[in-house]
């Protein structure tokens, strides 16, 4: 996570930072251990959109995380996080989670807005 990560529901996250609920990494940490534990995987995805939260398409960084162990499967979801970030710099990075069986998104985390140069 870097500084100033953002972290909220569907619908939340919008460039607005009124409108935007900031998680420290240990909350967004718990969250993620929490929808590991239901079972559900992650996507890591980036967007250079001007209004990210507003795209109904983001590009995904490499296939849906389900790993092992709550620890490894949330240690890897911010590894790949931390990779597109650095990868994608310009960019906005998020991690969703999803239910397996039926793909609903149940949260999304947007952990990286753009560096502007």
């Amino acid at each position: 996570l870097d500084a100033g990560s953002r972290a909220g529901g569907p619908g939340v996250g919008s460039v607005d930072s009124a409108s935007i609920n900031v998680l420290d990494r240990a909350s967004v940490e718990r969250a993620i251990e929490e929808n590991v534990d239901l079972g559900h995987s992650f996507m890591v995805e980036h967007t250079n959109s001007k209004t990210p939260m507003k795209e109904s398409e983001w590009t995904l960084w490499k296939p849906p995380i389900s790993a092992g162990t709550t620890a490894e499967t949330v240690t890897e979801i911010l590894r790949e996080a931390e990779n597109c970030s650095k990868h994608h710099p310009i960019c906005y990075v998020r991690i969703t989670a999803f239910d397996k069986g039926d793909f609903s998104r149940k949260i999304t985390f947007l952990l990286h807005e753009p560096t502007l140069g």
